[in-house]
């Protein structure tokens, strides 16, 4: 058991390490790309390279799978939306929201899933949104500091990571019926097809 949760926090701070570069990637993309084509192209490119893992692991279809694939569209919100956010707001503030993401996801779990909140918890989830306040208002409160961004992408940005969050906390229990690498598949797979149209418009238009 203790092995197992070293690797799970190993594979925790390397998704860290990866993802912290993905806002700052996705500003210098988004300079030249429209935001539902950038999010297409991330999540198309994606799905191709996860297929032959996918298709590999056999994966047996059940009754879930429509319930994930309505799941998965709090996800398809999550980069959507994080795409127009970051574009309005800076890197370094998109990616201090998403550090808040286990606050919700305490929230959340406490709401939804009747998990317990001690002391600490509720210290922590005070905390935590006290900090996301002063985030948010910075921008109205005072623009001399050059890394706050702007408030509607910063709220853009925040209702991504509570569309993520509601996802990742609700998506635990389809654990036991799918692997994480099928259950990020089927999110990539409906997030390609559903800004395929999107993608194809921007195409034409530009």
């Amino acid at each position: 058991m203790k092995s197992d949760n070293f690797k799970a926090l190993i594979a925790v701070v390397f998704a860290a390490v990866f993802g912290g570069g993905i806002a700052v990637f996705s500003k210098i993309g988004l300079k030249q790309i429209p935001p539902f084509s950038f999010t297409f192209s991330r999540f198309f490119i994606a799905s191709i390279c996860m297929l032959p893992f996918v298709v590999k692991e056999k994966q047996r279809i059940d009754k879930n799978l429509l319930k994930v694939i309505l799941l998965s569209l709090l996800a398809v919100a999550n980069v959507t939306l994080f795409a127009f956010g970051v574009k309005m707001t800076t890197a370094t503030i998109s990616q201090m929201l998403y550090a808040i993401v286990p606050v919700i996801a305490a929230i959340f779990s406490y709401l939804l899933l009747k998990e317990k909140l001690n002391s600490k918890k509720i210290i922590g989830i005070f905390l935590g949104l006290a900090g996301v306040l002063i985030l948010i208002l910075l921008p109205i409160i005072g623009k001399t500091v050059g890394f706050i961004g702007s408030f509607l992408g910063n709220m853009t940005v925040l209702f991504a990571v509570i569309c993520f969050t509601v996802y990742t906390v609700i998506s635990k229990k389809y654990h036991k019926y799918y692997s994480p690498l099928t259950l990020t598949f089927i999110f990539c797979l409906t997030t390609t097809v559903i800004l395929a149209p999107l993608f194809l418009r921007d195409y034409f238009t530009n």
